[in-house]
Order: structure tokens, then C-alpha cells, then sequence
């Protein structure tokens, strides 16, 4: 009795220590000479399609500034570090989630949840877009049981950031294993991989095509430093200008 009611903690008590250690790192600002500057590149909160068209690597942005997100704080740096710690809650919650309605084992939950790759690195890699790419690709993995829905996420995830292709064999695979369809060779030439493999061709194409910001470098520059003055001028790389 004592060791499945201990082995039933280890979940929750990975939950904590996996959004704690993430936390630790994500808040270094409070102990580094940097401060908030820690942070890192915080730009990619700011560029959007409404102002800049459709622009590769903007629907994070775009999300932001449509819900107001990325001016929660008149400093940016503070207000990426909410969004930040808000993605690693969703991130752990997905993975929460899919464990209890699954009935995962409380040690495969725990191995997921306390990887280096997943929510503890989320917090170190704060200034990118990877927390946001692992969010998709947990949806896609953990949840989706749906094909249309699995494509739309695929489109939006390459629309987070292209490297997001580069987990979408093993979506695939899971989003095959979910929908109960046996693993053979053949599901190479089935719905379930051509449908993904084709939206995902053609939003990089799309993102090829049209994907370079459609302003000059002096207008985006002002529109950035409006957007977020605090950090302005305060990194080489603060405008994220390609």
C-alpha cells in the first residue's frame, strides 16, 4: 500500500520539480549583473503579421499582440518573461493532462516531465521559440486524434519556427500509433503521413516565398522601438531584423 501511494506522488512531485528548475533558470534575471537583459532576445513577442505582413517565425508574435500579451508590462523584458513562464505551465500541463486521461505510468510521466530536453531546458531557452514549437508538437503527439487537426498544427508549428519539421516524423508516428493504425512500412504511403508530409511542404515553400519582412530595415526599426521601448537599442540583436 505505501508503495503505490508513494508511486502515485512521483508525478506531482515531478510536476514541481520540473516547473521549479525551469523557474530557477528562467528567473536569473534576479541574481545576474544583466538583470531582466538575461533574458535575452525578446523580439520575436513583437514582430506580428499585422504590422509587418506575413513575416517568417511571426505567429507567436502575432498571438501576442493580438490578446495584448507582449504589453502586459511596459518593460518587454518583464512582460516575455510572464509569457515565457506562462508556455512552460501550458507545456507541463499537456503532459499532465495526457498522463492522468492515458493513465500513464507515474514513472513515464515522471521520465517526460524531468527530461533535459523538455521543461527544464524551457527555462534556459528563454530569447527563442522552442518552448513554443514543443507545445505543438506535445499537442500533436499527446492529443490530437483528429488528421485535419493534426495538418493544421503541423502548418502552424512550421509558422512558430521551420525546425519544427525536424519532430515531425515522430509526430507522425505517435498521431499513427493514437489512431490505432498498425506500424509497417506502408503507413509511409498512408493518409496519415502524406497529408502532414504535403501541408508541411507547402507552408515552407510558402514561408520561402514570402517570408522576409516586407519593410525596410529603418521602418522596421521604428516600429520595433514603439512597440518595445524599454528595449530599444539595449542588445545588438534587439530588433530581430533579417
Amino acid at each position: 500500500m505505501r508503495g503505490s501511494v508513494a508511486s502515485n506522488r512521483i508525478p506531482w512531485i515531478a510536476v514541481v520539480l520540473s516547473f521549479s528548475l525551469a523557474a530557477i533558470v528562467l528567473n536569473r534575471w534576479i541574481v545576474t549583473e544583466l538583470g531582466l537583459l538575461s533574458f535575452g532576445r525578446d523580439w520575436h513577442f513583437h514582430i506580428n503579421y499585422f504590422d509587418f505582413g506575413f513575416t517568417r517565425r511571426a505567429l507567436v508574435g502575432t498571438i501576442a499582440a493580438a490578446t495584448g500579451a507582449n504589453q502586459l508590462s511596459d518593460n518587454a523584458y518583464v512582460a516575455a518573461t510572464i509569457i515565457q513562464h506562462t508556455a512552460i505551465i501550458v507545456l507541463v500541463g499537456l503532459l499532465v493532462f495526457a498522463g492522468a486521461r492515458e493513465k500513464s505510468h507515474p514513472t513515464a510521466l515522471t521520465i517526460a516531465l524531468l527530461s533535459p530536453a523538455m521543461v527544464i531546458q524551457s527555462g534556459y531557452t528563454n530569447g527563442s521559440l522552442d518552448v513554443f514549437v514543443l507545445i505543438v508538437a506535445a499537442l500533436n503527439c499527446l492529443h490530437v486524434r483528429s488528421l485535419p487537426v493534426f495538418c493544421a498544427l503541423v502548418c502552424a508549428g512550421l509558422l512558430v519556427h521551420e525546425l519544427f519539421l525536424f519532430l515531425l516524423p515522430a509526430q507522425i508516428l505517435c498521431f499513427a500509433l493514437r489512431i490505432g493504425q498498425e506500424i509497417r512500412a506502408t503507413v509511409l504511403f498512408s493518409r496519415t503521413s502524406i497529408l502532414p508530409i504535403t501541408t508541411a511542404t507547402i507552408t515552407l515553400s510558402v514561408i520561402h516565398l514570402y517570408g522576409a519582412p516586407n519593410v525596410s530595415e529603418e521602418e522596421f526599426l521604428e516600429r520595433m522601438a514603439a512597440s518595445m521601448p524599454a528595449a530599444t537599442g539595449q542588445r545588438s540583436d534587439w530588433s530581430g531584423y533579417e
